[in-house]
């Protein structure tokens, strides 16, 4: 007499929970990374910490590059870009973090600091921990 089993071994593989864990995972990635900075600087070193939202960046290289939020632009046309950020800002009071190179004259950095005051808004000067 010949039996039958009942319970045969299925060589299917489901796919479909490996893949939400993936995509989890990558989504877990995504917003805990922090976007990278599009020049490389050398930031003055400080002992304080200023806490604020860094809503708008501003980033000047030793070689007088101009970025607002990962834009590059000439200096000429930073204070118009930098009024649009503000403008698309979802925050009431928006902060500007100045990125500036430790080795760019204090010169560039007054007139930032000078188009910042122009504008109206507050702005802070990144700097690297001690």
């Amino acid at each position: 007499m010949k039996l039958k089993r009942r319970n045969k071994a299925s060589a299917a593989f489901n796919m479909a929970s490996l893949t939400d864990i993936i995509f989890l995972l990558l989504i877990f990635f995504v917003i805990n990374s922090e976007m990278p900075n599009a020049l490389k600087l050398i930031l003055p070193n400080a002992s304080g910490k200023t806490p604020a939202s860094k809503s708008i960046t501003v980033a000047l290289s030793n070689d007088l590059q101009y970025v607002v939020n990962s834009q590059n632009v000439p200096f000429d046309q930073v204070k118009s870009t930098l009024q649009s950020e503000i403008n698309k800002s979802s925050s009431t009071e928006p902060t500007v973090v100045l990125k500036i190179d430790k080795d760019v004259s204090l010169e560039r950095t007054v007139e930032l600091l000078d188009i910042g005051n122009q504008l109206q808004v507050p702005m802070i000067l990144a700097t690297k921990p001690k």
